[in-house]
């Protein structure tokens, strides 16, 4: 059944990928965002003067939503890690619109 596990698993993550770009493209004025060269972990950028673990804090607290911010990893700027492999993508993108949206980020 390997083949048909990495199957499933790597359209999965293809499959949400795309979900990823499309969403960051739509809200390109919020977050910078760069492509990953390969696993299941992407590295966006938050553009706003918010510092990055509030905003995933509150994330996590209004929709329940986990990114970590790049700060955790000792690492400066607004970055902030999301996986992308699991079924739940379409789900989170959706709520993860709804907080930006209640919060007037839009």
């Amino acid at each position: 059944n390997e083949k048909q596990i990495h199957a499933r698993n790597l359209k999965i993550l293809n499959d949400n990928l795309i979900l990823l770009k499309d969403f960051f493209q739509d809200h390109k004025n919020i977050f910078e965002w760069f492509e990953p060269k390969g696993g299941c972990i992407a590295f966006p950028k938050l553009k706003l003067d918010i510092p990055i673990y509030d905003f995933c804090e509150n994330l996590r607290i209004k929709e329940g939503i986990v990114l970590l911010p790049g700060n955790v990893f000792d690492y400066e700027g607004n970055h902030f890690r999301v996986s992308y492999g699991k079924l739940s993508m379409p789900e989170a993108l959706s709520r993860f619109k709804k907080f930006l949206k209640t919060e007037r980020i839009l």
